[in-house]
């Protein structure tokens, strides 16, 4: 009886913050973020360091699940609580989602068919309610079958997953090169039964690090970009069809060294798909891309995370530890947010901005 009160209780303070969340932002327009109202719309999620000098503590995801917020990445606490891995946010309290290892980096979390996957350094595993659960794995030491994915030997480890994402009714992994089957692959794709990958030399020995869906078809992103064997060709993303892919016409980054440049994030706002990309410093930026030709909107620094909040853009990058926005007529705003300057990526829930900060010992 005492647990029952205390749920309805929760869930009534839940109700008021939510009403009252609505009841702020419809007196503060998207015209009127300021320094002065940041605590309205900005919330920095404190995470604890790894203790280990070369794994940096981060969020390298948020994403809304059965209408709550889940925070991925490589950290060991958060808000002062000991949580690993993957947490989630029911608008008042962050609780550990699983049990996961200290040592597991998670990159990245999707809703497949109703339910929660996470892809990482463990490579995918699917969220049952109560734990998770590796499925279509293999270890290649006891035998495996086409259609499994295999331990990945150079990391001694499963294939490492940087992000994931649902086309066309089947769930697509991209990260390091790894084996499905006999065959070498970045890009892996699931269908309820098997793994397999998408068939495209293209893709082969790449380390993927974006997914996003525009226009009917997969875009892709890269952590060095694909050049020819002569740099004398250089591309930041390629698309799939499903059955073929295609490099994305885009002018060439500033520089010399084309096949440092990555992908950092994909956004798709109004008809057209935003893409940041960097190489770390004062080189990168933001392109608007409306399917056709690409359109440099920002230059400068080497963007690390976007999203798309009250419609308007905000990022922030490299070397730069301000929250930015870009406005109705694409000029560049500062806010001066302690946000991490080479880490973490931005979420919207509840009408607000989520980041992150670490926790300094």
């Amino acid at each position: 009886m005492k647990n029952y009160i205390s749920s309805i209780v929760h869930k009534l303070l839940l109700l008021l913050m939510l009403c009252f969340t609505s009841s702020a932002f419809a007196q503060i327009s998207s015209n009127e973020f300021s320094k002065e109202n940041l605590n309205n719309w900005l919330n920095l999620v404190k995470v604890d360091p790894t203790g280990d000098p070369f794994r940096e503590a981060e969020i390298r995801c948020f994403y809304i699940f059965k209408n709550e917020l889940y925070a991925a990445g490589n950290f060991q606490g958060i808000n002062y609580k000991k949580i690993n891995g993957i947490a989630k946010f029911d608008g008042i309290n962050w609780t550990q989602v699983g049990n996961i290892d200290k040592n597991v980096v998670v990159n990245s979390l999707v809703e497949y068919k109703g339910e929660l996957y996470a892809g990482g350094s463990w490579g995918i595993k699917k969220w049952d309610g109560y734990k998770w659960e590796s499925f279509g794995m293999a270890d290649e030491k006891k035998g495996y079958s086409k259609g499994q994915m295999l331990i990945d030997v150079i990391r001694n480890g499963t294939i490492y997953v940087r992000s994931l994402c649902v086309y066309k009714d089947e769930l697509y992994a991209g990260g390091t090169p790894g084996l499905s089957g006999t065959s070498n692959a970045s890009l892996l794709r699931w269908n309820g039964n098997n793994w397999r990958s998408a068939g495209n030399k293209i893709l082969d020995l790449q380390d993927l690090t974006n997914l996003k869906v525009y226009n009917d078809e997969l875009y892709i992103g890269a952590e060095r970009g694909w050049t020819s064997k002569e740099d004398t060709e250089y591309y930041l993303l390629v698309k799939w069809d499903g059955n073929n892919t295609t490099k994305v016409p885009l002018d060439k980054p500033k520089g010399s060294n084309y096949d440092i440049y990555y992908n950092s994030s994909l956004v798709t706002f109004d008809d057209h798909l935003y893409i940041t990309y960097g190489k770390g410093g004062g080189n990168g930026g933001i392109i608007k891309f409306d399917g056709t030709k690409g359109e440099k909107i920002y230059e400068g620094v080497s963007v690390r995370s976007m999203i798309i909040f009250r419609n308007k853009i905000f990022f922030y990058g490299s070397y730069i530890d301000r929250l930015l926005m870009i406005d109705d007529a694409e000029k560049v705003k500062f806010f001066e947010a302690p946000l991490p300057s080479n880490r973490g990526v931005l979420g919207v829930f509840m009408d607000k901005i989520y980041g992150m900060t670490e926790i300094k010992l």
